[in-house]
């Protein structure tokens, strides 16, 4: 029940988004028609951007198997993540991790929760750097322009602040012994990363580079119809971007991502129209790439022989 519960809220949340997104494109569908001059050469930055997002990010989680023992082959760790961020445009609560876990388990005999309760325990440093990075960069902007865009600080200091809290309630659980699932695989996680410190700053450094090359893309795509815009000021966009995408309450965080995208650029100077076209420009050619990528990941992995040798069960 609970676990239909969420599947349908995530949905419900998607159709709302989208009803405010799809209504003000409509609405300024005249001025939408800048699109349509985009240089080509832009949008291949971009796609290749994204590219290397993926590979940066495949490689990140390759490292972080590796740590348990499991060696992936380039083709393996590179499309595993590129079928988990296919499905992930699609299923909620980050449900593409499913075909990922099935071959692990299948292929190496490797259980997936330990993985999972790994990454639970990274994303609390991930949500803390990510927010001491837009703070950084923040205060970079004032003091270079005199501009503070305070409700962007309230935010990340709210974000790193909320952490914090939460590594305390994680101590008191356990030493309380406090039988909380969720509490208890992020402890794992924290308990992992404690002894495994040089893993956690390589990984740590690839997530930090992922929020350059998003801030590029932004970079990109924002120069491609209106004024050169501020590299710094994508930066920070770029953190709270990771952050939203990072919780997921959507599929693909389709819509939140939009709106706050669009909002985040209206706090840097840009109009909500160029707002709205960066973030569909980012959401159709990221979704494209993710599935040919996945696609394509999918049929080397689990087409085939292959399909007999994890055992995945296949629709006639």
């Amino acid at each position: 029940m609970g676990k239909n519960f969420k599947w349908w809220a995530s949905y419900l949340l998607l159709f709302v988004a989208m009803f405010f997104c799809v209504r003000f494109l409509v609405a300024k569908k005249d001025q939408l028609l800048l699109l349509c001059h985009i240089p080509w050469q832009n949008v291949l930055i971009v796609i290749v951007l994204t590219v290397i997002f993926v590979i940066v990010n495949a490689y990140s989680s390759a490292e972080l198997t590796r740590s348990f023992g499991v060696r992936l082959t380039t083709k393996e760790w590179i499309g595993l993540s590129c079928v988990t961020m296919m499905l992930n445009q699609f299923l909620p609560a980050k449900s593409g991790f499913l075909p990922r876990a099935v071959y692990m388990k299948e292929k190496y005999n490797f259980l997936y929760s330990t993985f999972f309760a790994a990454y639970l325990g990274f994303y609390v440093f991930l949500f803390m750097t990510a927010s001491a990075m837009g703070i950084f960069f923040l205060y970079i902007t004032y003091f270079s322009k005199g501009i503070l865009h305070f409700k962007l600080l309230m935010f990340f200091c709210s974000v790193l602040f909320l952490s914090f809290v939460f590594l305390v309630i994680c101590d008191i659980a356990d030493r309380f012994k406090l039988n909380i699932k969720f509490l208890k695989d992020v402890l794992a996680g924290l308990t992992f990363f404690n002894r495994q410190w040089k893993l956690l700053l390589k990984l740590l450094a690839m997530n930090v580079l992922c929020t350059f090359i998003l801030a590029a893309r932004l970079y990109f795509i924002f120069g491609s119809f209106c004024k050169t815009p501020d590299f710094v000021g994508t930066l920070i966009i770029a953190n709270v971007v990771f952050l939203s995408v990072v919780t997921s309450f959507t599929p693909g965080n389709l819509g939140i991502k939009e709106i706050v995208l669009t909002l985040c650029f209206t706090m840097i100077g840009a109009s909500v129209v160029e707002g709205a076209m960066v973030s569909l420009i980012d959401r159709v050619v990221t979704t494209l790439v993710f599935i040919f990528m996945g696609g394509v990941s999918w049929l080397l992995l689990f087409s085939g022989a292959r399909k007999k040798d994890i055992g995945l069960a296949v629709d006639p």
